[in-house]
């Protein structure tokens, strides 16, 4: 299938709200800097569309949208930037967005996706990224949302993946997640400047695998889980309150790393 061009010929505006449509299935791409100049942006209709932002910028005025992904499954935008928009990407389930900057939006990537992967969002006025249900968000930086006051750097709904992310100086929480999620590998610091958030936050729900992750200097409290949360080989410090609650039935004891004697010991 030949790859095409998203511009004025081959992807037409088919409603007054779009600058282009993309209503068929197919490969798309960028082949220079757009800017947008209507509410839904570069709108998709159809399901099984890939779009490679081929490292070009979509910028526009804060009312518009970047991306309205409508329809699905089997979409995936990749390998770009947008910035200064309302929201970067707007999309439904069965959407992949890897390698891709957010900057300067009202809100970054807000989709229900089911992985957002290598992408960083920083400085935008709500949260950097938010995920829905099932979601995997990893390899994300997150840093700077919540101009604001009330953005965070993940949010992420119940059953979710966040791996091996970066998220520093969100307004509120690095990442807050809905129960049975697994918070993995992250590091998570000096969040929580605009209303005293934490690091970490799973109070939502219960029965989330919190584990391996580096918490450190954030205004609240360092992981605010849930007391049926499994809690294990974490690293929380510098705050009067580094984890909430302290202990509970899947919770690793807190521990020095010299004297440590449990397997499972959080530090």
């Amino acid at each position: 299938m030949p790859r095409i061009p998203i511009d004025a010929t081959n992807t037409p505006s088919q409603n007054a709200n779009d600058d282009y449509t993309i209503s068929a299935p197919g490969s798309y791409y960028l082949t220079g800097n757009i800017t947008i100049s209507k509410f839904k942006g570069i709108h998709v209709t159809s399901s099984n569309v890939s779009i490679n932002l081929n490292g070009f910028t979509v910028s526009g005025a804060p009312a518009n949208n970047g991306f309205t992904v409508s329809s699905g499954p089997g979409c995936s935008i990749i390998n770009g930037r947008l910035g200064g928009l309302n929201s970067a990407i707007v999309g439904l389930s069965g959407l992949t967005i890897r390698d891709v900057e957010c900057d300067h939006c009202t809100n970054g990537i807000f989709a229900s996706a089911n992985a957002v992967l290598d992408c960083v969002t920083d400085t935008n006025n709500g949260s950097g990224i938010n995920a829905g249900n099932g979601c995997k968000v990893a390899g994300c930086v997150a840093s700077g949302n919540g101009r604001n006051g009330m953005g965070s750097g993940i949010v992420a709904g119940i059953r979710a993946t966040v791996d091996n992310c970066n998220t520093v100086g969100n307004s509120v929480n690095g990442i807050f997640a809905g129960g049975d999620s697994s918070i993995l590998n992250n590091h998570s610091s000096q969040n929580g400047g605009g209303t005293p958030g934490a690091g970490i936050v799973t109070t939502s729900g219960t029965g989330s695998r919190i584990e391996g992750n580096s918490v450190r200097d954030n205004a609240g409290v360092g992981i605010n889980a849930s007391s049926l949360d499994t809690i294990i080989h974490n690293t929380s410090g510098n705050k009067t309150t580094n984890y909430s609650p302290v202990s509970g039935p899947n919770f690793g004891p807190i521990q020095g790393v010299s004297i440590a004697t449990s397997p499972f010991a959080n530090f």
